[in-house]
């Protein structure tokens, strides 16, 4: 494609951290448009997607926006890769295991993000953590990293392949957003070990780096 593609994000974004990281692994050129929480509620940011949030791509080949990370991913995949990619194989059964983890991902892996919000985020907007909520909410964490842990890790990347695909971008920024409260992940030696293989991609590095 002759034309970078526009990625409106914010770095605090687990989801726009996921598509991030899937540019640098099929090598999408691509540029950043960073965002703050106030720009979001903007009259020309809700045009581009009324939803209020990130991430957001603008493709100038196809002429369009496109918002929700997993979307965005297999339209990059779609538009940009070459042959048959090994982040999302062509192959119908491959793909629908990779679908069944992105599904379930937005009410799995996607509630460890309300603790960060909670501890981080909340109080950059002027929110009061009440600490109610703050032990429910590590409770759901401890459910959701049991769950992945038993259900989806082994000795290789998520559903036991040799290769990472969109499920494990998706899952493993997700997790890593946990590090903002210094979560400890020793409960977990399978997430561990899945972490520090999927922390040595040069593309995970380079989507990292802000």
């Amino acid at each position: 494609m002759s034309s970078k593609i526009t990625i409106y994000l914010m770095w605090g974004s687990q989801p726009a951290r996921a598509v991030v990281s899937l540019c640098e692994f099929l090598k999408i050129p691509y540029n950043v448009e960073s965002k703050k929480f106030s720009d979001l509620r903007q009259p020309e940011y809700l045009k581009i997607n009324p939803a209020g949030r990130v991430p957001v791509i603008y493709d100038p080949e196809n002429k369009v926006y496109l918002n929700e990370s997993h979307a965005i991913m297999r339209y990059l995949v779609a538009t940009q890769a070459n042959n048959d990619c090994i982040y999302y194989p062509q192959d119908p059964v491959k793909r629908a295991q990779i679908d069944a983890y992105l599904d379930w991902h937005h009410t799995g892996a996607r509630q460890c993000a309300m603790l960060v919000f909670t501890l981080v985020f909340g109080p950059m907007m002027g929110r009061k953590p009440l600490v109610e909520n703050i032990e429910r909410q590590r409770k759901i964490i401890e459910s959701q990293l049991s769950f992945i842990e038993n259900n989806y890790m082994s000795d290789k990347f998520i559903l036991g392949w040799e290769n990472p695909t969109l499920a494990d971008l998706s899952c493993y920024c997700e997790l890593l957003g946990l590090l903002f409260i210094e979560y400890n992940f020793n409960k977990y030696p399978k997430i561990q070990n899945w972490m520090k293989k999927m922390g040595e991609f040069q593309a995970i590095q380079n989507s990292h780096t802000n």
